[in-house]
């Protein structure tokens, strides 16, 4: 989708992310591991998107994606509550993931955001695959400590969260 734009300055795109998409967080503990999927439809906070065009390198205006902190389910009652409070969901309701700007390498993309989770804002580049034209996959591994939360322990410490967990995004998009 971006190669179409390289040669353009400026353009105002509408981009929605479709149905199909999915964000999933997975961890690891001592004795287990986790994977806790966003059960609503991801959204952009503002369809219109700014795109600056300076040959495979993009900066994005307005392409802030904003996830329901409790939105996601990892599978049963009492690790979702674990997960709720781990984000402080009710103190912080929102997950935003503001993209700033794409460099592109061939069909490989690195994405440059800022990730805020519990009030704490952290930048990151990673890259992104796009197996098909408007189908864009990555992983991003964070450290939960970078965001001021600690890792949930349960039976007096004997089980213990790693603090690096896994975000997932597999996005389908359209142009409208």
């Amino acid at each position: 989708m971006l190669s179409a734009f390289s040669k353009l300055a400026y353009r105002t795109i509408n981009l929605e992310i479709k149905d199909k998409s999915k964000i999933s967080i997975k961890g690891t503990s001592n004795v287990n591991s986790f994977e806790c999927f966003y059960e609503n439809h991801i959204e952009l906070k503002n369809k219109r998107i700014e795109l600056l065009a300076n040959n495979n390198n993009f900066k994005l205006v307005n392409a802030m994606l904003h996830l329901k902190a409790n939105a996601f389910d990892c599978g049963g009652k009492r690790i979702n509550s674990d997960f709720k409070n781990l984000l402080k969901t009710e103190q912080f309701p929102q997950i935003n993931i503001k993209v700033k700007s794409i460099t592109q390498q061939q069909n490989t993309y690195f994405a440059n955001v800022d990730v805020e989770i519990a009030g704490q804002t952290k930048a990151y580049q990673f890259k992104v695959l796009s197996p098909d034209q408007f189908h864009y996959t990555s992983d991003l591994i964070i450290n939960i400590s970078d965001f001021e939360l600690e890792s949930p322990k349960k039976l007096m410490g004997l089980i213990k969260v790693d603090e690096l967990i896994d975000i997932n995004f597999d996005l389908f998009v359209s142009l409208n």
